[in-house]
C-alpha cells in the first residue's frame, strides 16, 4: 500500500526494501531520523556513534482503519508532512554544520502539518 500511494504522488519505487540496522553496520551517516512511532522506543545502533539523531513522531498511515479514501488520506497527508520537512533538512544541510543541533532542535518543535 505504501508504494502505491509513493507511486501516485510521483515517487520512483522500484528496488525499494524495509532494511535493517544491519545493513547500515559499515555507514556513517550525518543524520539518522526515525518516523514511526514504535521506532521512537527502539535505539539507534552504537554505531552510528555521535550522529545526530532525530525522531518525527508520525502515526504509521498503513494502520489506519476505515475506508480505501481514509487511509489514503492518511498515506497523503504522511507524505505531506515528510515532503515539508525534509524541504527544511535541506536548508540545514546547507548551512555551517556548528548550527545543526539548535536548527534540529527547531525543527522537532515545530509541528508541520
Amino acid at each position: 500500500m505504501t508504494l502505491h500511494h509513493l507511486e501516485q504522488q510521483g515517487y520512483a519505487t522500484q528496488g525499494l526494501r524495509s532494511t535493517s540496522w544491519g545493513d547500515f553496520a559499515d555507514w556513517e551517516p550525518d543524520v539518522v531520523i526515525t518516523v514511526c512511532d514504535r521506532a521512537a522506543q527502539e535505539p539507534c545502533p552504537l554505531y552510528f556513534g555521535r550522529t545526530h539523531q532525530l525522531h518525527w513522531s508520525l502515526a504509521d498511515p498503513s494502520a489506519v482503519a476505515g475506508s480505501e479514501q481514509a487511509q489514503a488520506e492518511a498515506f497523503l497527508s504522511t507524505i505531506s508532512i515528510i515532503e515539508k520537512r525534509v524541504e527544511q533538512l535541506i536548508t540545514i544541510a546547507n548551512a555551517q554544520e556548528s548550527t545543526w543541533v539548535s536548527a534540529f532542535n527547531t525543527l522537532i518543535k515545530t509541528e508541520i502539518r
